[in-house]
């Protein structure tokens, strides 16, 4: 009867797929700008009022802004891996 041969188990870096970091990219000033127009049209229209002067669209605009970059930086703080 032949010698019992022992066989290499793969290391665990060697059984484990390539993962890749993901990275959360807020979307363009353009796209915000849409988003705000639309905001501030359908609340003229639902309100009755006139949201859409241009001191409430950049104060709308300017804090969408802000929200979008601390919820980036939040989302890329706790990076997941994808496989």
């Amino acid at each position: 009867m032949p010698e019992p041969q022992q066989l290499r188990l793969l290391d665990v870096e060697e059984r484990k797929p390539a993962i890749r970091p993901v990275e959360y990219v807020p979307p363009s000033a353009d796209v915000i700008r849409r988003y705000v127009s639309k905001v501030c049209h359908e609340f003229t229209e639902n309100e009755g009022q006139d949201y859409c002067d241009t001191d409430f669209f950049r104060g709308l605009m300017n804090f969408m802004q802000v929200v979008v970059r601390i919820q980036t930086r939040h989302l890329n703080r706790g990076v997941k891996h994808v496989q």
